[in-house]
């Protein structure tokens, strides 16, 4: 349908069951004889078709389109969607979808016809779609034939994948699309793959999923849903398209026992609703995506590390540094944990691909990790900066990615500590304390409470071997106290989980002493920006000969590179060890919070420390990570109002 035509219909759209357009009106409008108006005319009837509507000459009057409201909604619809109504980017988005989704060969003279734009458009549309593919390793290829997508299937395949997900529906096109109830996709993401490969399609790839689902041993969670729900779409759409040579069939032999049945069982499905497309090379091409994306509790540890041997993008490397750093930061030893090497290798493994894209995540539980594992998140935070190289800024690290690493940390150290022996003391009534002690047996696998004491008989209670006290009271005792609420809420378990791991920190020598200096403590300062106030600690650690003059870039580039908010209002600005003159750990508050990554900062450590070598910097790290962890201590630093309180704050014997 060219342009003309389309204009035309839109005419009888408007008017149609109304009035009639005459035959001379419409070649006075469009400048052509009778004979072009009755082929466009032709042209309208035959698209009509697919609406169920038709129409009709009116003898004296003209053409008018007949039939039901419903069917005459669904055509005004399908012409707001109309390519000429497309901008730019949403041309060039039908434009590569078209493209990857078949190697059939275009023109620029069709594809300047169907957008109603101009060659040089397209010729413009091309450019910039060129550079786009070749990121991914593939090249829009032209000749006298046409232009068409060279590169391997799986390059073809992952490129689609991404189109997919970034793919915006056509204005008006989810009033033609209702969600079944059976669908497990959201409300978007159905819009959205229903829109680029129907409704039919998606829905059979469905139900070979739910039914995958309900007879194998495999949990597939949303997300790895709707990939897996993706991932077939493409395959089927490019063996309908006829790019794939490979064919058929309903057998499959897996490499691997563990998953081997239960692909069987996913290729039988695929092959009652999709018969003859899937090879086992594609069975296989999905079986390694699920390995990928998070069955880990699934498959064995040996699989997991197979496939992540094979596809290696230095994931391994980056998970056993990390593990390294962090262990000697923490003064932990994490490398025996054979269980957070291969989680934490999977979550690189992705993590990579992603930064390589420029492709985020969304880590819907980042505000409660930043809230409750801020010192961890900020000990992840310099251990990324000294694994990653630092003028490195394609590795951008968002903090949604630290957060995550930040959980495998946590859980590991959770694992590797031994259950705490409590006592809990409340004199509410000893319903309260069973209540408490219930909620506790249920919700904290490292604690087990030994006794409930009355309050009466604290002092004359043998606290050996008693690690601390859970009560609803603040009092001196021969152990560590938590204080916590009546009904022991999700704060209270938090504060009870962090003293779990960290429940010598009352006792815990301040090491950072050394590397506090006076001419680098600032309380109560004024900026507007992080840059700021980086740029004034590290100017006057330059000033006093502690660090050389290149440590400002050096921090700056890392900020770009990864926030250093870590939650509870701290920020941890650093920069290379190797412009380091004398390790200091300047301190400045802020009168009021500003804006700093994705969060606030008022309290900030500028860092200057050498992590390589000196057991001593490590050190200093490791009592940073518990002041950090210490509301009391920061509640000090942030009443401080002058140099000597804040001095008085940071060179206690002990963290509190």
């Amino acid at each position: 349908m060219n342009n003309r035509t389309r204009k035309i219909l839109i005419s009888l759209a408007n008017n149609a069951n109304r009035v009639a357009l005459p035959a001379h009106v419409l070649m006075r409008r469009f400048s052509v004889t009778r004979r072009t108006i009755s082929n466009d005319i032709a042209t309208i009837k035959e698209y009509l078709k697919d609406f169920n509507l038709t129409v009709t000459h009116q003898k004296g009057e003209g053409y008018v389109i007949k039939g039901s409201e419903n069917s005459l909604t669904q055509l005004r619809n399908s012409l707001e969607l109309s390519p000429t109504v497309l901008n730019a980017d949403s041309r060039r988005q039908q434009i590569i979808i078209g493209l990857l989704m078949t190697q059939h060969d275009t023109s620029i003279s069709n594809l300047a016809n169907k957008y109603y734009v101009s060659r040089s458009a397209i010729q413009r549309d091309f450019g910039i779609l060129k550079q786009d593919l070749a990121q991914s390793g593939l090249d829009l290829f032209s000749d006298y034939r046409g232009t068409h997508i060279l590169g391997s299937e799986s390059a073809i395949r992952n490129k689609l994948r991404q189109v997919v997900n970034d793919y915006r529906p056509l204005l008006g096109q989810e009033k033609l699309v209702t969600k079944p109830a059976n669908s497990r996709l959201d409300a978007v993401t159905y819009l959205r793959l229903v829109g680029l490969f129907g409704e039919t399609n998606t829905s059979k790839a469905e139900n070979a999923l739910i039914a995958f689902e309900k007879n194998s041993k495999i949990d597939l969670n949303d997300v790895l849903y709707s990939n897996l729900v993706t991932h077939i779409l493409i395959i089927v759409s490019r063996h309908q398209s006829g790019t794939s040579e490979t064919k058929l069939t309903n057998q499959y032999e897996g490499d691997h026992l563990q998953l081997a049945t239960e692909m069987k069982k996913l290729n039988s499905l695929l092959y009652e609703e999709f018969p003859g497309i899937f090879s086992p090379d594609d069975i296989q091409y999905l079986e390694q995506h699920l390995v990928m994306s998070g069955i880990q509790d699934t498959v064995s540890p040996e699989l997991l590390k197979s496939y992540l041997n094979q596809f290696d993008n230095g994931a391994e490397k980056l998970a056993k540094q990390l593990i390294e750093k962090v262990s000697s930061l923490l003064g932990i030893d994490l490398t025996a944990d054979h269980e957070l090497a291969i989680n934490l290798r999977a979550h690189c493994f992705a993590m990579l691909n992603r930064l390589k894209k420029r492709k985020t995540i969304t880590n819907p539980l980042l505000i409660q990790i930043k809230e409750n594992y801020a010192s961890l998140f900020g000990i992840l935070v310099l251990a990324l900066s000294q694994a990653l190289p630092e003028n490195d800024a394609a590795k951008s690290i968002p903090d949604s990615e630290v957060g995550f690493l930040t959980v495998h940390f946590q859980a590991s150290l959770e694992k590797n500590i031994e259950m705490k022996r409590v006592v809990i003391v409340c004199p509410e009534g000893v319903g309260f304390s069973r209540l408490i002690q219930n909620k506790i047996a249920l919700t904290l696998p490292l604690v087990k409470v030994v006794a409930v004491v009355p309050y009466k008989n604290i002092r004359s209670y043998d606290f050996s071997g008693i690690d601390f006290v859970v009560s609803t009271l603040k009092f001196e005792c021969a152990v560590s106290v938590v204080q916590i609420s009546g009904f022991l809420d999700s704060e209270d378990m938090n504060r009870i989980n962090s003293f779990v791991i960290h429940h010598s920190m009352e006792m815990m020598p301040n090491k950072i002493q050394p590397f506090i200096n006076a001419s680098c403590i600032f309380p109560r300062m004024s900026f507007e920006a992080p840059t700021a106030a980086v740029t004034y600690i590290i100017n006057q650690m330059r000033a006093n000969g502690l660090v050389d003059e290149a440590f400002l870039d050096s921090a700056l580039r890392r900020e770009e590179i990864m926030a250093t908010n870590i939650g509870h209002g701290v920020a941890i600005p650093h920069g290379g060890s190797n412009h380091v003159i004398v390790p200091t750990v300047g301190v400045m508050t802020l009168e009021r919070p500003i804006p700093w990554g994705k969060g606030e900062a008022d309290v900030v450590f500028a860092l200057a420390l050498k992590f390589e070598n000196i057991e001593q910097n490590k050190e200093a790290v490791n009592s940073l990570y518990y002041l950090v962890s210490s509301d009391q201590m920061l509640t000090r630093l942030r009443s401080a109002t002058t140099v000597e309180e804040m001095l008085s704050c940071l060179r206690t014997s002990t963290i509190s």
